[in-house]
């Protein structure tokens, strides 16, 4: 009886689980200084009321601690600001005052340790109201410009050429003068996820696997 190639292939196949293999990267949590509003001098509230962590989601500027909201929802602001936020913070954005939050970080957490490869901003550059997208974005501290010019769109910034690895990484950005507003629907991370170490199963058929592959060269 001969074992089939690609019944061979299989079984090498699944004893090297820990391979990597490329995909959008989800970070697990993130820590930022919750958006501002009304309090801040705002005409509405910028809030991400549904942060899922620590911290008082409908204070300008309160501490958001290790928990997922509006940043990583899947939910990217196709419209402007003005058209889409309300007084109960429910709109797409998350928004800061230079005012209330001069110092814009947040950080994110992932697990294991991922190699990341792009990062993608999408962030509201209408020029209405003071907001604008930011003049410079930073990543574990390295500047990279934001869009040239004031569109009057949603516009993405995207970051690529990356090689960031680790569990957590800092993104921060930098008002654009005059304008003392940053409005932000979405942050997105690609890049390779590592996959989980093979279980024991998956060594037993790396070694049924080679056993055969030596049973197929002395017949």
């Amino acid at each position: 009886m001969s074992v089939r190639p690609f019944v061979l292939a299989a079984l090498l196949a699944a004893g090297f689980a820990g391979a990597t293999q490329a995909a959008p990267v989800a970070p697990t949590s993130y820590d930022e200084p919750n958006g501002s509003g009304v309090a801040s001098s705002g005409s509405w509230n910028y809030w991400d009321v549904t942060y899922s962590g620590v911290g008082s989601t409908t204070t300008d500027g309160a501490g958001l601690v290790g928990g997922l909201g509006k940043l990583t929802d899947g939910v990217i602001a196709t419209d402007n600001w003005y058209n889409v936020s309300n007084n109960a913070g429910t709109g797409p954005h998350v928004g800061w005052r230079k005012e209330t939050t001069p110092a814009l970080a947040i950080q994110f957490f992932f697990t294991g340790s991922p190699l990341i490869t792009s990062i993608s901003i999408y962030a509201d550059n209408s020029g209405a109201g003071g907001v604008a997208a930011p003049a410079f974005v930073s990543i574990d501290g390295t500047l990279y410009a934001g869009p040239a010019t004031i569109d009057g769109l949603q516009d993405v910034i995207t970051i690529s050429g990356l090689s960031l690895t680790g569990d957590e990484h800092t993104i921060g950005f930098t008002y654009r003068d005059p304008y003392p507003w940053v409005f932000v629907s979405e942050i997105t991370f690609d890049g390779m996820s590592v996959r989980p170490i093979p279980e024991p199963m998956s060594l037993t058929l790396l070694g049924a696997g080679l056993a055969a592959l030596g049973l197929i060269r002395r017949r």
